[in-house]
């Protein structure tokens, strides 16, 4: 792939698998479609596996890549993926109750912040609580 530029997430957590494209063209395989799926820059596929579904959807393809520049941007994101990131970003456990609710969607950047600051700026816009022992952190519900 000459000129092609994606970024591909896998969590195992959260059974999701992205593939965003920035530039070029990027044909995928997958099994629920009968066809290749053709992915062009600004797009984004999201296949969910327990689910086994898959979309096709529009983005901003720049907000996948900005871990390059040492930036996590999340938008409109569910809080079980956002915290699925974060673990490894941070290189923490983080556990969280049944009782949270993570289906909510979050928009948010993460620059030089530490995980307890954007734990912090996270708990002003969702009802969630946060305690950090050693390496581990949990989320509970306010």
């Amino acid at each position: 792939m000459v000129g092609t530029s994606f970024n591909i997430s896998n969590y195992t957590e959260t059974g999701i698998v992205d593939v965003a494209l920035l530039t070029g063209k990027v044909k995928i395989s997958v099994p629920i479609h009968e066809e290749d799926v053709v992915i062009e820059p600004d797009h984004c596929y999201e296949y969910r596996k327990t689910e086994q579904t898959g979309v096709l959807k529009e983005v901003d393809s720049h907000l996948y890549n900005q871990w390059i520049n040492n930036k996590l941007v999340f938008d409109n994101r569910k809080l079980e993926e956002v915290f699925t990131v974060l673990e490894g970003w941070f290189n923490r456990k983080i556990h969280v109750s049944r009782e949270v609710k993570q289906k909510q969607g979050v928009s948010f950047t993460v620059r030089d912040e530490s995980i307890e600051e954007v734990l912090k700026g996270l708990s002003k816009i969702v009802p969630i609580r946060y305690t950090i022992e050693r390496e581990e952190i949990r989320i509970l519900p306010r």
